[in-house]
């Protein structure tokens, strides 16, 4: 008896993902994706003059030279889960080949803000996975002059461009902050793989574990703490 209650318990939950999202190969389950893809992009649309606003002022508030770009996006996508998700997905960061995750990529872009020459800093953002594609959302990237408001371009997963078209229209490097990080650590030469040529100054090293930290924290399903009043402020106003 217990044994086939198991299985109906089993059942009713496979059927659930699959009349929530649709099975991963069925044309329905594509058209569902396009139909929250696109209802997505119009949410993000309608906030963008108002949260760019908000992150400023957040930013100002607290002395910051930037817009808070990891906690920002961190709360954008427990606001995006919680409308139109219903708080399901999973937010890691780092992609692991799941149907649906919302990832929090940790990477670098350039910023030109910092003198007569840009100058490559860390960077966070949303990548929200659709099976074969990914919704790209940043919604800090306006500081850096590229564009204005929150960025968003839907990707298929398998495109080979993503990262020359991420750094063609928002100057972001699609770069792994942990495994720079890492080669620093272990004292790999610059000129070796990863990323040749590619070194953080020692006297930032302190800042960046710490932001390797953040990143793990996310990883591990938690927010970071630094970043509670932040989130916590977006959340109440947008979630």
């Amino acid at each position: 008896m217990i044994g086939v209650l198991m299985m109906m318990l089993l059942l009713s939950i496979a059927l659930n993902i699959v009349f929530q999202f649709g099975h991963p190969n069925s044309p329905s389950s594509h058209i569902d994706d396009a139909k929250i893809i696109a209802h997505i992009e119009q949410y993000l649309d309608s906030i963008s003059p108002s949260l760019i606003a908000e992150v400023q002022s957040l930013a100002k508030d607290r002395s910051l030279p930037s817009w808070g770009c990891g906690a920002s996006s961190y709360a954008l996508a427990q606001i995006l889960n919680k409308k139109f998700f219903g708080g399901t997905l999973i937010i890691k960061a780092a992609y692991d080949n799941s149907p649906h995750i919302i990832v929090e990529r940790f990477g670098f872009v350039d910023d030109p803000t910092t003198g007569p020459t840009s100058v490559m800093v860390d960077h966070a953002w949303l990548q929200i996975y659709f099976d074969d594609q990914f919704l790209f959302i940043d919604p800090t990237i306006a500081q850096f002059g590229k564009v204005q408001g929150i960025a968003h371009h839907v990707f298929r997963v398998d495109d080979p461009d993503i990262s020359s078209d991420l750094q063609q229209k928002y100057g972001i490097h699609d770069l792994r902050i942990r495994k720079l990080v890492r080669k620093m650590i272990t004292g790999v030469p610059s000129d070796q793989e990863p990323y040749p040529g590619l070194i953080i100054p020692p006297d930032q090293m302190n800042y960046y574990f710490r932001v390797v930290l953040d990143r793990d924290d996310v990883e591990e399903g938690k927010m970071p703490k630094n970043w509670a009043d932040w989130v916590k402020t977006l959340i109440d106003k947008y979630g």
